[in-house]
């Protein structure tokens, strides 16, 4: 699943919640979070959880081949 956080100008606990209640459940990557959004996930650490793209292309690029979001951050790529 691919959730385009282009929109996004505001995130609090809900937002980050579902996100990593999502993640949990199943494949999920996020595309293009806004630069409010991109820190809360790094404030709260959520970006070491998360499979974060800069691209929405990237993160359907991925889901397509049946990729798994890697499980540690060292194992990204936030470009692709």
């Amino acid at each position: 699943m691919v959730v385009d956080a282009s929109g996004v100008t505001f995130a609090h606990s809900t937002v980050l919640t579902l996100l990593l209640r999502g993640h949990r459940a199943t494949e999920l990557w996020s595309a293009v979070p806004t630069p409010q959004v991109l820190r809360v996930l790094e404030l709260t650490g959520a970006d070491e959880v998360l499979d974060v793209r800069a691209t929405l292309k990237g993160a359907q690029r991925n889901e397509a081949r049946g990729a798994r979001p890697p499980t540690r951050r060292s194992d990204r790529t936030k470009h692709g």
